[in-house]
């Protein structure tokens, strides 16, 4: 975590279940900031002058006073720093499937990830390495969405439920 010190914070994204923020080091060096939340982490933003609560495990300090806190009750989480290729590019991160909101996702690209495993379709979508970011709830309401049960095989769907669920799981997301 040492590296972004004296680094300017930049844009904030998703990779699957983890936020990825970018930075700028001092030596213009492209950083990032990993964090996955687990199932029950949150990050805030408070002063320096607000007391922090039972289960703050991360704090980083801006120039201004303010800190990003994670509170993470069940300490599932995590926070990973460094350079952002090597980070993006390694694990956990590097083996992610396709990212549902972002273009190109499409019925095809689940078909193609998913068609082949007999595996009940809810299992499949949970696969992180077949699809990013899709948790068990997101994944039961696209299934609802797109008139699909939960317990049938995956290589079983037609091209037309494919595209349903795509479909159903960008609006899941959204």
């Amino acid at each position: 975590l040492e590296c972004l010190r004296g680094a300017t914070p930049g844009e904030v994204g998703r990779r699957g279940k983890y936020i990825v923020w970018q930075f700028r080091g001092a030596d213009d060096a492209a950083l990032g900031l990993v964090i996955h939340l687990g199932m029950s982490g949150r990050c805030g933003v408070a002063t320096k002058e607000q007391a922090r609560v039972v289960h703050t495990h991360f704090v980083l300090e801006f120039a201004d006073g303010r800190e990003l806190r994670l509170v993470d009750p069940r300490r599932f989480g995590g926070v990973r720093a460094g350079v952002l290729a090597e980070i993006i590019n390694s694990e956990p991160l590097g083996s992610l499937g396709p990212e549902p909101l972002e273009k190109g996702f499409s019925g095809a690209v689940l078909a193609e990830r998913l068609g082949g495993t007999a595996r009940p379709i809810r299992d499949a979508l949970l696969d992180q390495e077949a699809v990013a970011g899709l948790g068990n709830i997101y994944a039961v309401e696209a299934l609802f969405a797109a008139g699909i049960h939960p317990l049938v095989e995956a290589n079983r769907l037609h091209a037309t439920a494919w595209d349903r669920l795509a479909v159903a799981i960008v609006r899941a997301l959204q």
